[in-house]
This record gives structure tokens, sequence and C-alpha cells, in this order.
């Protein structure tokens, strides 16, 4: 897979639950990614209570994130790869 990676669309999802979102690459490869909206709100890097706001906020460190967890196998191929709380304070570095 290609290492040039982007962060495409960012939405809410189960009734605003959680924030699911999409990395891409020029190759067009696509993964899909979830993180519930509480991992984000809870963290105290963010500037308020607004998961998607704050995951837009800070969408260089996301992408970040995102990379790490690719790098490290953390994805799925197919479907949606939940990011647990853990793996999120592990890889996350805002």
């Amino acid at each position: 897979m290609d290492d040039d990676w982007y962060i495409g669309e960012s939405w809410f999802d189960d009734h605003r639950l959680e924030v699911h979102f999409e990395l891409l690459n020029s190759n067009n490869d696509r993964l899909l990614f979830a993180l519930r909206s509480i991992t984000i709100d809870d963290h105290p890097s963010f500037p308020n209570d607004g998961a998607l706001d704050n995951f837009q906020y800070a969408e260089e460190q996301m992408l970040s994130m995102a990379c790490g967890l690719v790098n490290n196998g953390h994805y799925s191929d197919e479907g949606v790869f939940n990011i647990k709380k853990g793996l999120f304070n592990r890889y996350y570095s805002g």
C-alpha cells in the first residue's frame, strides 16, 4: 500500500456515538475507520465537546494516528476498523 495517505470524508454514525472517516491514497486504496465519540471528547487536547468538530480540528494528528495504525497492521481491508480507546491513546499524539 502507498504511504501517501490523506483523510477523505469524516462523519457521525450510530446516532452520533461514533465518528467514521475514510483514509485514501493515490492508488485508490480506501480504508474505513470508526472511533467512539466519547473517546475523542474525553481526550484533554480537544477544545470543545463536539466529537466531529474535534476530529476535524485535529485532522493532521488524526491522519498521523491513522497512518501509524495502518503501518502496524491495525486496519481492515473489508468493512470498518473500530479504533478502541487503547489504540487511540497509543497512536494519537495530540
